[in-house]
């Protein structure tokens, strides 16, 4: 959906032209562009390595108040102006209250277990969520010389730690290789064209393609 090479604009427009079409996925997609936002803005001014950051974030900064932990954790001891989460979020009129009941509203559309939610409610709850976004890749540009989320952030390790992993790497690692030996033994071609994994078919040498020689 989102690339890093991507700009605010571009993903603000994306985001407001699924809003006109399908309220519901654009407060969906505004809700993941505003933690990706927000964590894009801790790495980009915490001191720690980049890839401690993301051990962290994979299992504990994984909700609305875990993140404004991480900002206060990784990123006031950086900056000369103590800066909570919520006052880089909250500019021009906007209240925190405003950013978590529009948090809210992604959880009723994805989850659905407490109430309906409205076309006119999503739409709105996307207009808080951009706007946040906006003030958010604002103040890092300003903390930054003019460099904001939109590039590659790395910080490399000490040698001391370098190879090692926390639990939560581990985890994401061993992940990662559970999915990869899933992948393998289907066809990605008709996962998409049926929805239903199917078996990898192989090709016998020699001879055209037959679909009853699965794996």
């Amino acid at each position: 959906m989102f690339d890093l090479s991507d700009n605010r604009n571009k993903r603000r427009k994306t985001i407001l032209g699924y809003a006109h079409f399908d309220p519901g996925m654009g407060v969906v997609l505004a809700a993941m562009d505003f933690e990706w936002t927000c964590r894009r803005a801790i790495v980009a001014l915490s001191g720690t390595p980049t890839v401690t950051l993301y051990e962290r974030f994979f299992h504990r900064y994984t909700s609305l108040k875990k993140l404004q932990d991480a900002w206060k954790d990784e990123v006031l001891p950086q900056l000369k102006t103590k800066c909570s989460l919520e006052d880089v979020t909250c500019q021009n009129v906007m209240t925190w209250d405003q950013v978590t009941d529009a948090m809210k509203c992604r959880n009723v559309v994805v989850h659905g277990t407490e109430s309906r939610v409205f076309a006119q409610e999503c739409r709105w709850a996307v207009c808080v969520l951009e706007d946040a976004c906006d003030n958010v890749a604002t103040f890092v540009e300003a903390q930054c010389g003019g460099k904001g989320i939109f590039r590659r952030i790395s910080r490399s390790r000490s040698e001391a730690l370098r190879g090692q992993l926390s639990d939560e790497g581990k985890q994401l690692k061993d992940w990662h290789l559970r999915i990869k030996k899933q992948i393998s033994r289907y066809d990605e071609c008709h996962w998409i064209r049926t929805g239903k994994m199917g078996a990898k078919i192989l090709q016998p040498k020699g001879k055209k393609r037959q679909k009853d020689c699965l794996v």
